[in-house]
């Protein structure tokens, strides 16, 4: 019986070796493409903040670009996305509202 279960249980510990290398792998992989992705978040929205005038922050006072740098500078890519949501995209989507929706026009032929 045992001579039977012997290439039964090697085979199982050659795929199963190979399983988890591969799922190692592939972790590895996602480890890599978050962090680049995030660098990238996180460089982005440092641009945009030194970038962005002060009118253009939601509720602008005096120090709101300093404070969204020191956000977005100490807390890395946890506060670009803090920004992003917060400052970015809310005053974009601000911005598409009030955009006035250019009107359609169409002719009407008629005939008399």
């Amino acid at each position: 019986m045992e001579d039977v279960l012997a290439p039964i249980i090697g085979l199982f510990a050659i795929f199963f070796a190979g399983l988890m290398f591969l799922l190692y792998f592939l972790f590895i992989i996602l480890v890599f493409v978050v962090t680049i992705g995030g660098t990238v978040l996180w460089i982005m929205m440092i641009i945009d903040v030194i970038q962005r005038p002060e009118d253009k922050f939601p509720d602008p006072g005096e120090n709101t670009r300093l404070m969204w740098i020191l956000v977005v500078v100490l807390t890395g890519i946890i506060g670009a996305g803090i920004y992003y949501f917060m400052v970015k995209k809310k005053m974009k989507d601000l911005e598409e509202q009030k955009a006035p929706v250019p009107s359609v026009k169409t002719k009407i032929n008629k005939k008399d």
